[in-house]
């Protein structure tokens, strides 16, 4: 009969089952999950490796590689990276071992973030994930659509457009849509109005004169780069929140405000902020009016 090798080679992967079905020594073992992974079990292939863990050991190095992949194929990085710490406190003498132990730290990052953005998740956990209750687990859901066809997911995009309760969730939503350049009128839950608009008419944010101008002002008059990227960080969020409409203030005025509200989330010194107002010819009781519509956009974002 030809050798478990032979038979996999000539892809024979049923037969490579039949042959290794009681089998116990390392070899044969490999060449069984190695046959289940090529039928696309994935889920039996890391039985047999959890079954077989301590005679698969005597080829750690082998062992980690295929561990750790079929951990990384199911999503499952919590129990790949508990069981990568297992096998770093396994005696081993190889410095091979060891590079390979260190490569599949980095393996089981690059892989996590693939995941997260969706290009190893099928339709059906993308649909699992939009329609979570969980703002975090959504958001992974949306990320994932990117590198996918957005029409298919749709009936679940329009429904956290309307009812998710988070004003960020149903603004990414939003966007995503935008993005995609979707020809379609939707339902938008904007803040507390319910509007109509068509996402492939809309101008993404962050591309005008306006936010140019506000971000030149922000890098060049903030001394403080704390204050300064809390300003950006601030102003970001606030667009996401108003969008699809556009900055209502004048530009010096918000300048004050982002100002006044950055410093005092960094708890910096508060007059700086009145002089900030004298210096620009603004009215403090005005821009502490919009200090106020800033503060409600980052609070129930």
């Amino acid at each position: 009969m030809d050798s478990l090798k032979s038979l996999m080679d000539k892809k024979q992967y049923d037969l490579v089952l039949q042959i290794t079905e009681t089998s116990k020594d390392a070899q044969s073992l490999f060449y069984r999950i190695s046959a289940l992974l090529a039928l696309g079990k994935s889920e039996e292939a890391l039985d047999c490796v959890t079954f077989n863990q301590k005679i698969l050991t005597s080829n750690l190095k082998l062992l980690v590689k295929i561990h750790i992949e079929i951990l990384c194929l199911l999503n499952k990085f919590d129990a790949a990276r508990g069981q990568l710490d297992y096998y770093k406190n396994l005696p081993y003498e190889s410095q091979e071992t060891e590079e390979v132990l260190k490569y599949y730290e980095k393996y089981i990052r690059e892989e996590e973030k693939n995941a997260i953005r969706g290009h190893h998740i099928d339709e059906e956990e993308v649909v699992k994930r939009l329609t979570s209750n969980n703002a975090s687990i959504v958001l992974t859901g949306l990320e994932a659509c990117r590198s996918k066809t957005i029409e298919i997911f749709l009936p679940y995009l329009e429904k956290i457009l309307l009812d998710f309760p988070m004003q960020a969730i149903r603004s990414f939503a939003l966007l995503l849509l935008v993005e995609k350049k979707v020809n379609k009128v939707v339902k938008f839950k904007h803040v507390n109005q319910l509007i109509e608009v068509n996402p492939s008419l809309l101008e993404p944010p962050f591309q005008d004169n306006q936010f140019t101008n506000i971000i030149r002002s922000i890098q060049s008059d903030f001394k403080d780069p704390s204050i300064s990227q809390n300003a950006l960080n601030i102003y970001s969020t606030y667009l996401i929140y108003i969008y699809p409409d556009k900055c209502k203030f004048n530009a010096k005025a918000l300048l004050c405000a982002l100002y006044g509200i950055a410093s005092e989330y960094l708890h910096a010194d508060g007059t700086a902020f009145e002089e900030k107002c004298l210096q620009e010819g603004e009215n403090i009781s005005d821009v502490r009016k919009i200090i106020e519509e800033l503060k409600e956009s980052i609070e129930t974002f």
